[in-house]
């Protein structure tokens, strides 16, 4: 029963977590539209939506107060992982490379860090 419970748990903190990516992008380019930004803008704030994404899924994930490196950590690189394969069905692309291995990891590790943080701040 666990089991199942901490895998509908991953699936819907994964749900959150797309659905939220999907919103934030998509007011994201209607503000490039809208207020004319430079291309430079676009890779910080893509990194600043992942973050804020991936810290809405450990924060589901997280509401027990147990495992937040563990939670987070997994939750990061399978979000990273299916946002990639999301966004490139929609760009009908599929690249794999070593930046996106790089993004998985840091993915994980700005989840680890995250439930880590929530974790310890909600103990109190």
């Amino acid at each position: 029963m666990k089991t199942q419970n901490n895998f509908l748990n991953f699936l819907v903190a994964q749900t959150i977590s797309i659905v939220a990516t999907l919103l934030l992008i998509l007011v994201f380019a209607l503000s490039i539209k809208l207020f004319e930004m430079p291309d430079t803008c676009i890779t910080p704030i893509n990194y600043l939506i992942k973050a804020i994404c991936i810290s809405l899924g450990v924060w589901f994930l997280t509401k027990d107060k147990t495992s937040g490196l563990k939670k987070g950590f997994l939750h990061g690189a399978l979000y990273i992982t299916i946002a990639f394969i999301v966004f490139s069905i929609l760009n009908k692309t599929f690249i794999l490379s070593l930046s996106l291995l790089i993004e998985i990891l840091l993915g994980a590790l700005v989840g680890g860090i995250i439930g880590i943080l929530l974790v310890n701040i909600r103990k109190k």
